[in-house]
């Protein structure tokens, strides 16, 4: 997959599954990607939708593209030669070709986040897409207070500056949800 291939070749050290889903998560909902179609539930860690991973792992494994490494801490991908090729160019020209610049931007955002930042972005971007695709009040303080009071429990271990501070980064980005999409589910969906 493309996205692997791009994250790879900057030598992003963090890759792995929590940057994937939360990449993904931003790819249908900011790019409006209809075609993905999943659900994604509140977890502890941000919006995920265990269908997708196990989709694009499968995916990529079956074709050769990678091998998953699951360790203590961290699963991570490697990406394994097969990937470098021409396939891999057609199958994501032939998927999402046709949003590839907008797919860059958001890989060339998390290329620079840890999995704990690339958690807080693609939180934050969920409950205030949440908020608007339920037509509920949107501003800061709004949607800071949906990611810590309504989302899961684990949110208010993290500082409600560093909120803040990645709110105001996505404004200055430019990504800021239009409420595509479904609402996320509470952390049991």
């Amino acid at each position: 997959m493309e996205l692997i291939r791009r994250m790879r070749a900057a030598q992003h050290e963090s890759l792995g599954r929590t940057l994937l889903v939360k990449m993904l998560y931003l790819i249908q909902h900011h790019v409006r990607v209809t075609g993905m179609g999943f659900n994604y539930s509140r977890k502890d860690y941000g919006p995920y939708a265990p269908e997708l991973r196990y989709e694009v792992e499968s995916v990529l494994q079956n074709q050769g593209w990678i091998q998953v490494s699951e360790g203590s801490e961290q699963v991570r991908y490697e990406l394994l030669e097969k990937a470098d090729g021409d396939t891999v160019q057609s199958y994501f020209q032939g998927s999402w070709g046709d949003v590839e610049e907008q797919i860059d931007e958001i890989v060339s955002y998390f290329h620079h986040f840890d999995a704990e930042r690339a958690e807080i972005v693609a939180t934050l971007y969920a409950a205030w897409n949440d908020l608007k695709i339920l037509d509920r009040p949107h501003d800061d303080d709004a949607i800071i207070r949906e990611v810590r009071e309504n989302w899961h429990p684990r949110k208010q271990e993290i500082d409600e500056s560093r909120w803040r501070k990645a709110l105001r980064w996505m404004k200055d980005e430019g990504l800021v949800p239009t409420g595509f999409g479904e609402p996320t589910t509470d952390g049991e969906g």
